[in-house]
């Protein structure tokens, strides 16, 4: 990826932040989309958003597509139906990727259909749907924006230093992540040791923010 691409980018903790913000100024979107291969930031949005939609009394139905229980009629069923015991409902999908890509085992050209008749006319429900991958052209992601949802891409954050800065390693993305993470812990920790905890743990933001709680705890 060039220079400018990177600029332009949103970094996925910068997108989490607005989320944090927006959810804490008691504004909930009728449909978030998360994409990309970082579970990280697809969990921790997933986990806002059900916390947000719960306290405000709606329905939570959760579905994992690649769960050995899942049921693509009860999924139907939650996305046609209307909430038993509340004014709405809040409907997870997780792994929604092979469900709606052609080129996947599980895909149900019906529950597209389903799922952009929704989006369309989301009747005060909320959506939220996480994907690994989603092609940016897709009909679903198209749908989410134009109901005005949140479509936050889930990248792996880089773990390299950028093209500018002169190749500083306290530039890298994973590095300043675990210095924010860190300070949000309320736990102590310098550029080269959070820099040193990269290499050593690798980019998997889960596995990283676990030893940062073990460093807390401590």
């Amino acid at each position: 990826m060039n220079g400018e691409a990177k600029k332009k980018e949103e970094a996925p903790q910068q997108a989490l932040a607005r989320l944090e913000r927006e959810l804490g100024a008691g504004k909930l979107a009728s449909v978030y989309l998360c994409s990309g291969e970082e579970r990280y930031f697809r969990a921790r949005i997933a986990e806002l958003v059900l916390g947000t939609a719960q306290a405000r009394g709606l329905e939570i139905c959760r579905h994992d597509a690649k769960h050995p229980e899942f049921s693509l009629l009860r999924l139907c069923d939650d996305l046609r139906g209307n909430a038993l015991f509340a004014a709405a409902r809040c409907v997870l999908i997780q792994s929604l990727g092979t469900l709606v890509t052609k080129t996947q085992r599980e895909y149900s050209p019906a529950f597209v259909e389903l799922l952009l008749a929704r989006l369309a006319k989301p009747g005060g429900s909320v959506l939220v749907l996480a994907s690994e991958s989603l092609r940016a052209d897709h009909a679903v992601m198209k749908a989410a924006s134009a109901a005005g949802g949140w479509v936050v891409h889930c990248r792996k954050l880089w773990d390299t230093p950028p093209p500018w800065g002169g190749g500083d390693p306290n530039r890298i993305e994973l590095v300043a992540w675990c210095l924010d993470r860190a300070r949000a812990l309320r736990v102590r920790l310098r550029a080269d040791e959070a820099l040193y905890l990269v290499q050593a743990v690798g980019n998997d933001l889960a596995a990283l923010d676990g030893e940062l709680e073990r460093f807390r705890q401590r």
